[in-house]
């Protein structure tokens, strides 16, 4: 899962200061929670290791992070990259519980 690191690497990042780190965490866990809204709680059990959950999560937290200084068209582009990865994770963990002989 992305770590506060990473999520400020993919924000752009380079400099943090305790401020900019509890805003990146806060915007990192509600990101995890939306995902796991979106797709499922279960969804890294599942699917370990998927790089597009990890996607997914980094676009989350940028959406919250950055929402307010975001361009109409970067919004535009992070909800096509949502509207991509969702549905595809979605029914990857549908047939992955299936296999599994756990709910659908």
């Amino acid at each position: 899962m992305v770590g506060v690191n990473e999520a400020k690497l993919y924000l752009g990042i380079d400099y943090s200061d305790e401020l900019v780190e509890a805003n990146v965490g806060r915007a990192l866990r509600s990101a995890i929670s939306r995902m796991h809204g979106a797709i499922g709680s279960d969804v890294e059990t599942y699917l370990p290791g998927d790089p597009r959950i990890d996607d997914l999560v980094l676009i989350y937290t940028r959406e919250s992070y950055d929402g307010s200084n975001l361009t109409e068209k970067e919004r535009s582009a992070l909800k096509q990259l949502r509207a991509d990865l969702e549905p595809q994770l979605q029914l990857e963990l549908l047939a992955a519980r299936e296999a599994a002989g756990g709910e659908g």
